[in-house]
């Protein structure tokens, strides 16, 4: 038997269900370092591209530093206490220190959860702010990128003399890489530009989705470099951004020049959590890797997204997705309501300003389900998965029997248990 997550428990597949053995994309991943604290130091020690910490701030420097929310697992307490002896060391007090939560459009943190991202002792003796994209009384306009996107600023950190921005390094439907300049821009930017933004992967094209955005790629991506833009604008003196593993271990950390940094961690990402395949299959079960990978139906779409790239035209994905939380978003649901793939791009891109954040994870959506078959394993109520053109099904069985009826008894299986942590790569 052959185990899947799903939410917060195991399905089991017999592969003597399926008509020949089945390809397992999956590959190891890299251990946690023995010593987090000790890795963050050696990182600071060793920056890339850049002087040491130490050397770019003055003890009469006013420092901001951005911190990720609770959404992305960072090790952030562990990066602060390196961070804060280095500012230290250079003569900058606590009373000079801002810690900027990077929420971008997301949910406020509470006390409670701010103090679970930077620890009891630094939440007691350095000031914490929560980024409101929606304020415009705590954002200052910048200016626009080449891309038209205007940069809105939160106010303390457009202000300072100094800005470090700290996060993670994963994938990135859009940006190509979660991390570095995203920190900045969507993480303490105002509304408008951040809709702006994640709308360019449709904007930018006239019909589908721009060929350069995607998971892992950098290079020509539109939504990537506005964001950089963006985030030059505020001039960034420093980044420490980690790569933590599915089970919350810290692997590495790259620390140095925002950019520099940053795509020197990137690579080291893609190497150890891209999955290559040469060839794709007729039919692929994939598994978001259970919660919270699976907590709700827009992420969940991510591993739709990665593992429909290892689908034939017109085969067969079965996604195991419990989406224990339903949707992710109350107006997703309503942008399924055009006939065509032509007229949703045409309705998108119209309104994409007040389309909310994951309208264009609709339209990708929307357009998977006309390129093979979406069979949905979840809690949804079936009603809403097939609005989505998807297949609800609530037993293994009935996947395969819906499988057997669309490809016949004889067809080749890919199963991807750990889809919203690993990509695929057809070479």
């Amino acid at each position: 038997m052959f185990d899947l997550k799903y939410g917060k428990q195991l399905l089991q597949l017999d592969p003597g269900d399926l008509p020949s053995p089945p390809t397992i994309l999956n590959r190891d991943e890299p251990p946690g370092a023995s010593d987090e604290a000790e890795a963050v130091q050696d990182a600071l020690a060793h920056p890339i591209g850049s002087p040491h910490l130490g050397e770019l701030v003055s003890p009469s420097d006013r420092v901001v530093i951005v911190v990720p929310d609770l959404t992305r697992a960072a090790k952030s307490n562990v990066v602060l206490g390196a961070l804060l002896n280095e500012l230290h060391a250079a003569g900058v007090s606590d009373g000079s220190i801002t810690i900027l939560f990077a929420l971008g459009m997301h949910s406020p943190n509470s006390k409670a959860e701010k103090q679970q991202i930077v620890g009891r002792a630094i939440a007691s003796r350095i000031r914490l702010i929560d980024h409101d994209a929606r304020d415009p009384q705590q954002n200052v306009v910048l200016g626009k990128t080449s891309y038209g996107t205007e940069v809105a600023v939160n106010r303390v950190a457009a202000e300072s003399d100094k800005v470090i921005v700290t996060g993670t390094i994963g994938y990135h439907l859009f940006a190509g890489f979660g991390g570095g300049r995203k920190s900045i821009f969507p993480g303490v930017a105002g509304a408008k530009g951040i809709l702006t933004n994640h709308m360019l992967p449709l904007t930018t094209v006239e019909t589908g989705c721009h060929p350069a955005v995607g998971p892992g790629r950098l290079d020509g991506n539109p939504v990537h470099l506005d964001m950089v833009e963006a985030a030059n604008m505020v001039k960034p003196c420093f980044l420490v951004n980690t790569v933590v593993n599915s089970k919350k271990k810290l692997v590495r950390v790259f620390a140095g020049d925002l950019h520099a940094a940053f795509e020197e961690g990137c690579r080291f990402f893609d190497r150890r959590y891209c999955i290559r395949t040469d060839r794709k299959a007729d039919f692929v079960i994939a598994s978001c890797g259970g919660y919270p990978k699976d907590i709700n139906l827009i992420q969940t779409h991510k591993t739709i997204d990665y593992a429909m790239r290892a689908v034939r035209e017109g085969g067969v994905l079965l996604v195991l997705g419990a989406c224990a939380r339903g949707l992710g978003n109350d107006t997703f649901l309503d942008w399924f309501r055009y006939d065509t793939e032509e007229e949703f791009a045409k309705g998108l891109k119209a309104t994409y300003l007040k389309g909310g954040m994951n309208a264009q994870t609709a339209y990708l959506l929307y357009a998977k389900t006309r390129q093979a078959t979406i069979v949905l394993f979840s809690g949804l109520p079936a009603s809403a998965v097939q609005r989505m053109g998807m297949i609800p099904v609530n037993r293994l069985d009935k996947a395969l029997g819906i499988v057997r009826k669309e490809l016949g008894p004889d067809f080749e299986t890919h199963i991807l248990p750990h889809g919203g942590y690993f990509r695929v790569e057809v070479e």
